[in-house]
């Protein structure tokens, strides 16, 4: 019996351990999956803008979606449940937080070098997702010695960043001030904030998203300096 209750025992802790492994526990050895799929036959889960229930809604994805990029999962001793901790997944051109037991293990083409992790910034140039305002610039260029620049829209910037693996840091900027019309001024002030509360920086693809200490998605940013 005792043999029994040791085998028993071992055999929960690996199983234990998978777990944490895939869905990025402290101390885990295995790796976690590079893709994710949804959940076949299960209600469409919810992209969210941070790892919570409450965290404002992105979008949605269907369910047996496969080939979603995992950027990260949270550490269990960090979730709200640990059995369900929220991952960061990349879809399409977006990404957001799921809650795990919407997941599991998928496939997808091998990720390209900015992969499912995060970029070498040097030298690059992104501007904000979504439609360009005609006349309108407004992208940021890292440098090649922790320098960086580039336009809210209205006003030039620049100063310093500090890239660690994912975690990143912005600022503190240095703006030139003009004259800028009203609307351009809060959409400025909006893109700067966001800017200097980054702590994460993680890149799929053509896209870099920004997010702050809590994991709050700030921003989506998209390559713009490709031939």
């Amino acid at each position: 019996m005792t043999t029994l209750i040791r085998d028993v025992g071992r055999i929960a802790a690996a199983l234990l351990g998978l777990i944490g492994a895939m869905y990025g526990a402290s101390g885990a050895t295995a790796a976690e999956p590079d893709f994710f799929q949804t959940v076949q036959g299960a209600a469409a889960p919810s992209l969210q803008a941070a790892p919570g229930a409450d965290a404002a809604a992105l979008g949605s994805v269907p369910a047996g979606t496969d080939g979603l990029v995992n950027l990260g999962c949270q550490d269990t001793s960090a979730a709200d449940d640990a059995t369900q901790p929220w991952c960061l997944i990349g879809y399409e051109e977006q990404a957001g937080w799921v809650r795990g037991g919407a997941l599991a293990e998928g496939s997808g083409e091998d990720p390209p070098a900015t992969g499912s992790g995060t970029a070498a910034l040097n030298r690059t140039e992104w501007r904000p997702a979504g439609p360009i305002v005609p006349g309108v610039e407004r992208y940021i260029r890292f440098g090649p010695r922790k320098g960086m620049g580039g336009s809210g829209g209205c006003n030039q910037f620049h100063g310093r960043f500090e890239q660690d693996g994912e975690a990143l840091s912005i600022g503190p900027l240095v703006i030139r001030p003009i004259a800028c019309r009203d609307h351009l001024v809060d959409e400025e002030t909006d893109f700067l904030s966001a800017l200097t509360s980054t702590h994460r920086g993680v890149a799929f693809r053509d896209i870099l998203v920004l997010l702050d200490d809590q994991g709050l998605i700030l921003m989506h940013l998209v390559r713009s300096d490709r031939d």
